[in-house]
């Protein structure tokens, strides 16, 4: 890893970036791998899976709002949950809805990366968020975006999803369960040796 230097560059920039030699490759998320290698002559995608650069997408509130108002953030989390479940049966449908909030993007572009997207919207809790933030931390620590020392123990607070998935099973029966090793149960603590374990493609 010595030998790479990462190159934090907006995903509608990396196209550019690509032609330019301003990067010599990009690690992004859908639709944006489809729309790069749509407009660079020449690029082609080398892997897919993950594994490399965590995916963040967490949803964030003042912890004294989530604490005061419960029934409100499980409504909102049963919400997503159906949404995202909605998503994964009907992919094409979701397709056709992300071009109308991403402008510019073909529906050709918008149906291929939904067969990837979709396998992605799991919003059930487990240790695998922990190690994912972990990672992004450290790593832009390493880069001087921000200070060293940032540590995950305290950022999240698992209770109301965790009653969702238990309380509305349907929204999540279509997917694989969650590793035992990779649990969050009452009294969790985090251990980054034994999240990457349970987590290996984090």
């Amino acid at each position: 890893m010595d030998a790479v230097e990462i190159v934090n560059t907006a995903p509608p920039d990396m196209p550019v970036a690509l032609q330019t030699s301003g990067i010599d490759a990009a690690i992004v998320w859908d639709p944006w791998p489809i729309t790069i290698r749509q407009q660079v002559p020449g690029s082609e995608e080398v892997v897919r899976g993950g594994g490399y650069i965590p995916y963040v997408g967490y949803i964030v509130a003042l912890r004294e709002f989530v604490e005061q108002n419960p029934d409100v953030v499980e409504r909102f989390l049963t919400a997503r949950a159906a949404a995202d479940k909605w998503m994964r049966d009907n992919p094409e449908d979701a397709a056709e809805a992300a071009t109308r909030w991403l402008p510019g993007t073909e529906l050709a572009v918008a149906q291929e990366a939904m067969q990837y997207n979709v396998a992605q919207l799991d919003p059930r809790f487990s240790a695998c968020n922990y190690v994912a933030l972990d990672t992004v931390a450290q790593m832009l620590a390493e880069q001087g975006v921000t200070q060293p020392g940032f540590t995950v123990d305290d950022r999240f607070l698992p209770g109301p999803i965790t009653s969702v998935t238990e309380s509305r099973p349907d929204l999540f029966e279509d997917l694989p369960p969650i590793p035992d090793a990779a649990r969050v149960d009452e009294g969790f603590g985090y251990d980054r040796d034994a999240a990457l374990a349970a987590c290996p493609a984090t």
